[in-house]
């Protein structure tokens, strides 16, 4: 024993003389542990007093058990990771633990084609802008693309890692794509011809295109964000907190682009956002949402420019991106995974770990509510004309809304 452990003054210590009787459980009669309960003051029927109960902690809500739907998808055999729609068709793509991706009618449900070929879960799947190619990525960093006119493997991509994230190009057919190896690769479809971009010390956990598509950006765990020229491999512009202390210090989770091309908002592992000038490399304005970590920005594509920040507390933050001034909150009961404002830049759509899709009115502040999944929401994706969400849970199926 450590003699200098500080031993509470209340305290019974016992010598070997003390002890009357040595029981070994596993060889004890029921009688015999029915004694040493009955003397410690244990109910025999009790979980073990040392565990905690996880009703305290887990579970503050119940996930819904009315259902909104107009159609399910329960293809899979485990959560379902990603989804998205297809640009023009009644088509859904979804991938999921089960190391699957199908190819699926929104309307019906049934089953189009099975996309097999992974050894690992897929968690990224995605339509060209035409929607002639679909391309699912698994987490051991392979990206199949298929055509989607007679569903044949055109080509199959590998980034050597864990795969964070792809995107396609928002006109011509380039794929980019994230590892957990702090490296990002560019591919050609068909071709195949790939592009490495290094520039990044951490996972890059987060990338998408600029609108425009002349350059691309990409946010990793060090804090750091790189916009590329996808022609030369190089790097246009690199914002860190070396360049500048008010930039991001924790991990970047998500960015999204102002759809001028000109802006990049990023969200942080410590709820701070940063609104960054891409041209020119400065920082803007760097602010707080005073709750965890970002999850998920968008921004608006009409004028005023809107943004939607989401985080995991289950805030979603409406703000004018021009004056930094904070119009609206509404709140999920769960962390928020995925936002997007409709075109017409009046209503959110959203979708948390509280197993719900909503749709906010900013304007008015009225919300509306769909339900159906009996788990966490993985992501959510919209029809062209916004009309139809699509969402996809941990419950192991993909729902259906009519908006």
């Amino acid at each position: 024993m450590d003699n200098n452990m500080e031993v509470d003054d209340d305290a019974v210590m016992l010598n070997d003389e003390d002890i009357v009787q040595v029981i070994d459980p596993a060889e004890a009669t029921d009688e015999e542990l029915a004694q040493v309960a009955a003397h410690l003051g244990v109910d025999e029927d009790d979980d073990d007093p040392m565990e905690e109960d996880e009703g305290d902690d887990a579970g503050e809500f119940q996930f819904p058990d009315t259902d909104d739907s107009v159609m399910k998808f329960e293809g899979h055999k485990g959560p379902v990771f990603c989804v998205a729609v297809h640009p023009e068709k009644n088509i859904v793509v979804s991938g999921g633990e089960d190391d699957m991706a199908y190819l699926w009618d929104s309307s019906t449900g049934t089953i189009l084609h099975k996309l097999s070929g992974h050894t690992d879960s897929v968690t990224c799947v995605g339509f060209n802008r035409g929607g002639v190619y679909v391309a699912t990525g698994s987490l051991d960093g392979v990206i199949q693309v298929w055509s989607t006119e007679d569903v044949k493997l055109v080509c199959k991509l590998d980034c050597e890692d864990d795969l964070l994230w792809f995107d396609w190009h928002p006109v011509a057919n380039f794929i980019v794509a994230g590892a957990d190896s702090g490296s990002t690769f560019m591919w050609d479809v068909p071709g195949g011809n790939t592009t490495y971009f290094s520039g990044h010390t951490a996972a890059v956990s987060c990338g998408a295109w600029a609108p425009s598509g002349r350059n691309f950006v990409t946010g990793a765990q060090d804090g750091s964000m790189i916009l590329w020229s996808p022609k030369t491999a190089t790097v246009v512009s690199k914002f860190d907190v070396k360049s500048d202390h008010r930039f991001h210090q924790d991990a970047i989770v998500c960015f999204d682009w102002h759809p001028d091309s000109s802006v990049v908002v990023s969200g942080d592992s410590s709820g701070k956002i940063v609104i960054s000038h891409a041209k020119n490399g400065k920082v803007v304005a760097a602010l707080s949402t005073g709750d965890q970590s970002v999850e998920a920005i968008s921004i608006s594509t009409t004028l005023p420019t809107l943004l939607a920040i989401g985080t995991l507390e289950g805030t979603i933050i409406i703000m004018d991106l021009n004056t930094h001034r904070e119009l609206r909150r509404f709140s999920h009961q769960a962390g928020v995974v995925k936002l997007k404002w409709n075109d017409q830049g009046k209503h959110v759509f959203s979708c948390s770990l509280d197993g719900t899709v909503q749709v906010w009115d900013t304007s008015t502040g009225q919300q509306r509510g769909f339900t159906g999944h009996r788990d966490q929401i993985l992501d959510f994706s919209c029809n062209k004309s916004q009309n139809t969400i699509v969402s996809s849970s941990e419950d192991g199926k993909c729902l259906v809304f009519n908006l």
